[in-house]
């Protein structure tokens, strides 16, 4: 025998009874069992508060249980949060869920009980969740599941109370026949009042191979104007404006409003 005591086979100890070990004071204290549930129970019996650590052959800490909180650290002893990662791979991954082909990988948030809400990647035999297969999303789980935003694996297309967009982004509000906003696009001077400069604007660019200008092709715009100011935010014209076809030196004019 190479230690003290050397055990060629197994072990059994009796259920619902500890394995123990002496602390620093020399006093017997509990580390595992196998419960009366059968629940294999690991303890730092040594301190209410005491942590329990994972090292590896070279003495270096993997995981650590923070006995007064709970916190769980991987690649920090002082974890901040109930989990706190620290350290990534090659490439900057920290974490990876790799769900089942058929049923994908999502993370539930929720408020308490109440307000779930599922952000991941769907799968086609899923039961709860409504994302589409392979495609990334958001969903409202305390609605029926009800899919509020996704990313399509195959085209990049964003959809927006749709889970099919057929456009980079695409808006959709099923409100019936009342009026309804579906897009509100905010330009804000929080110092002082509104005026002839301040504006809300949409541009349109098209890029190929050789080009790439800052200045858009065309643009759709609100503008302001002195009448407006702060207390009734009054005012304003809505503007078309088309870019003069000079390579060298490209400009906006406005065509219409």
């Amino acid at each position: 025998p190479s230690e003290k005591l050397e055990v060629n086979g197994s072990i059994l100890i009796p259920n619902n009874t500890y394995f123990k070990a002496d602390n620093s004071a020399g006093t017997a204290v509990p580390l595992f069992r196998l419960d009366s549930s059968n629940h294999l129970e690991i303890i730092n019996g040594n301190s209410t508060n005491g942590d329990i650590i994972f090292k590896d052959a070279g003495g270096d800490t993997n995981m650590r249980i923070i006995g007064s909180s709970g916190n769980v650290g991987i690649g920090t002893t002082s974890p901040t949060n109930l989990m706190h990662i620290n350290g990534s791979d090659g490439n900057g991954v920290s974490l990876r869920l790799q769900g089942d082909a058929s049923y994908g990988a999502t993370i539930r948030y929720g408020r308490g009980t109440s307000y779930n809400w599922n952000a991941g990647v769907g799968g086609a035999s899923s039961s709860v969740s409504n994302i589409p297969s392979s495609f990334w999303g958001i969903e409202d789980q305390s609605q029926s599941n009800a899919v509020r935003l996704v990313i399509a694996h195959t085209t990049g297309n964003v959809g927006i109370g749709t889970t099919s967009p057929s456009a980079k982004l695409e808006i959709s509000n099923d409100a019936g026949q009342a009026q309804n906003t579906v897009l509100v696009i905010k330009s804000d001077d929080p110092d002082g009042d509104q005026n002839g400069s301040s504006s809300a604007d949409i541009d349109f660019h098209i890029w190929d191979s050789n080009t790439r200008l800052s200045t858009p092709q065309a643009r759709i715009g609100i503008r302001g104007n002195a009448t407006g100011n702060q207390n009734s935010e009054a005012g304003g014209t809505l503007s078309f404006y088309t870019n003069v076809a000079n390579y060298s030196s490209p400009s906006l004019t406005e065509a219409l409003r």
